[in-house]
């Protein structure tokens, strides 16, 4: 209970193992019957001696492998915050250079970056550069080319990095269910403070947003539509459900396009997402990009029945082929199994 409001990070673990070694070697010198005490033992052995010895190394090296920690992360660090969800920590690196740029995490997972020099801050990085699934969806969209405004939403919000593809009167819908990651990012970067496009963050879980908005508001109409909460250690099921995926389609237009960034280390959703695309009668693009100096490698499924779209697609030759059928991995509201897509 204490313990979020008093610290930034998880320190709590570290600190009551230095405590719980400092506390038993100060106990065998102050108990009287310790072997250790000079006025009960003159002369102890040097087993017990030994052990004093080993024990308050170890204390000493465990004490300093935290300070060693704490400085490290505190490298270029610009903020950490702890909230419900875990711990956010931005930093920078290169300052003064044109390498300089920020990064975001959440924990272990990078939740995307940006470079502060002026020729590459608006340029999108990470697993959302020019060659990656969600960059073709937009930037290869019929509505695109033929210059009309977009509607696009997304499921979590990052650094806001998809914001930098948006044009005037396009409107941007991000769902966040981390008010620290909005806080995050709109403190330290700015693709959603300079993008061309009206940008609108809606806090909360975000198929919970969207079931209230079809109920309250009826449906967005998004052009695009991109799930972009997977690629973490625990990824959230309900977001990749048969229902789920129902309403997401009562949300997109039905030429639209729904981008799913499934770059995961430990999961491979590839036969889910197919599976649901069959039941819902769609066509399953999976892109995949190796990377580059500013983007780093991807991973995307793109699910429409946007035949013009799926034309451009193939033109470009930018899909893979689809190597075998999916397996049949089927996930409702009512089952879902993470070891049928353990990689």
């Amino acid at each position: 209970l204490v313990a979020p409001h008093v610290f930034n990070g998880y320190w709590e673990l570290h600190l009551v193992v230095v405590a719980v070694g400092f506390a038993a070697v100060v106990s065998l010198f102050l108990d009287k019957g310790s072997l250790t005490r000079p006025l009960t033992r003159p002369l102890p052995s040097f087993s017990r001696w030994a052990f004093s010895f080993v024990a308050a190394a170890g204390l000493a090296f465990a004490s300093q492998q935290l300070w060693l920690h704490k400085q490290d992360q505190g490298y270029g660090s610009l903020e950490s915050k702890r909230g419900f969800f875990g711990v956010l920590h931005a930093y920078e690196q290169d300052v003064g250079t044109k390498d300089h740029y920020r990064a975001l995490y959440y924990g272990r997972i990078r939740h995307g970056d940006q470079y502060r020099y002026s020729k590459f801050r608006n340029i999108a990085t990470a697993y959302y550069g020019q060659g990656s699934g969600v960059s073709f969806a937009i930037r290869l969209h019929p509505q695109r080319l033929a210059g009309a405004p977009m509607n696009v939403g997304a499921i979590g919000l990052g650094v806001g990095t998809i914001a930098s593809y948006g044009q005037a009167e396009d409107e941007y819908t991000f769902y966040e269910i981390n008010p620290d990651v909005e806080y995050m990012a709109n403190r330290y970067f700015s693709y959603l403070g300079e993008s061309k496009a009206d940008i609108n963050v809606v806090i909360g879980d975000g198929r919970t947003s969207l079931a209230k908005q079809l109920s309250t508001e009826g449906s967005k109409q998004f052009d695009v539509l991109v799930l972009d909460a997977f690629n973490g250690d625990a990824i959230p099921v309900h977001l990749l459900t048969e229902e789920a995926f129902v309403l997401y389609w009562q949300h997109l237009k039905s030429d639209g396009v729904l981008a799913l960034h499934i770059t995961n280390r430990h999961l491979d959703l590839t036969d889910v997402v197919r599976q649901l695309a069959l039941k819902i009668a769609k066509q399953v693009l999976h892109i995949e990009n190796l990377g580059g100096r500013r983007t780093s490698p991807n991973e995307w499924v793109i699910m429409t029945s946007n035949s013009e779209f799926l034309d451009i697609i193939e033109d470009k030759k930018v899909a893979k082929t689809w190597l075998h059928d999916p397996k049949p991995i089927f996930w409702s509201d009512d089952f879902s199994n993470l070891f049928d897509i353990i990689k």
